[in-house]
């Protein structure tokens, strides 16, 4: 899944249900709520640290294959699933998902 196709963690839009605004970027402690509210619902996972429990508790695809693609899509390349890596690559997620 590329990364402009993950689910958005996106505040809700304004306006009136007839309205065409797209919602807000996420705040900070909103993704933050989303994290925590991935960890409860999914125990024994830290998405707030590892992408590999991020995707997974989003309900993607977290093997080394897809988040390579990931990886490349955002700049991190080549991928080797380094700590660094998955750091950046978790942050870079979690920017797209909020978006």
């Amino acid at each position: 899944m590329p990364v402009r196709n993950l689910p958005l963690i996106r505040s809700p839009a304004g306006g009136t249900a007839a309205s065409t605004v797209t919602p807000a970027p996420a705040s900070p402690e909103q993704v933050k709520a989303k994290l925590d509210e991935l960890k409860q619902a999914n125990p024994g996972l830290n998405p707030q640290t590892s992408i590999v429990d991020l995707l997974t508790a989003l309900g993607l695809d977290s093997s080394f294959e897809h988040r390579k693609e990931l990886a490349k899509e955002v700049g991190i390349d080549p991928y080797e699933g380094t700590a660094e890596q998955n750091e950046k690559l978790h942050a870079a997620v979690l920017a797209k998902a909020s978006q």
